[in-house]
């Protein structure tokens, strides 16, 4: 069963390549691309991470819990305003416990990967955490 073989923050690489299998032999599960795009988060991988929360999107349409965090993978992109839009409107549908797992996913995922000072992510990185601070203010 290589699709639940590795995690995919704590190891990412071996996740990619055991849920690449997992896709070839004609599992497209919206859990492979969830995992896949976490994976490739965790890497920095922002572009492939964005294909695989599509994709699991179109799969699993209405999942506040991914398209929270394709809203996350748009804003270390750099399409924050998109990014942002996508977040919020997801991150209000989520419950108090959908929220904490989100956040918890996405702090584990930044923190697993130093990011070098003055670089464009930093800023991005620097907006989703000023996010999560102040989320729970919004309606």
């Amino acid at each position: 069963m290589a699709l639940y073989q590795a995690s995919p923050v704590r190891e990412p690489r071996r996740a990619v390549e055991a849920l690449r299998k997992s896709l070839r032999n004609g599992s497209d599960l919206p859990a492979a691309h969830l995992r896949l795009g976490l994976a490739h988060l965790a890497l920095g991988e922002t572009a492939a991470a964005e294909r695989h929360l599509e994709r699991c999107r179109a799969l699993h349409p209405g999942n506040s819990q991914v398209a929270a965090l394709l809203g996350c993978a748009h804003i270390l992109a750099g399409r924050v305003d998109e990014g942002e839009a996508l977040l919020d409107a997801a991150f209000a549908r989520l419950g108090p416990r959908g929220r904490w797992h989100l956040r918890r996913t996405v702090n584990r995922i930044l923190a697993r990967r130093p990011l070098e000072r003055g670089s464009a992510e930093q800023a991005h990185r620097f907006f989703l955490y000023h996010f999560f601070e102040y989320a729970g203010s919004r309606p």
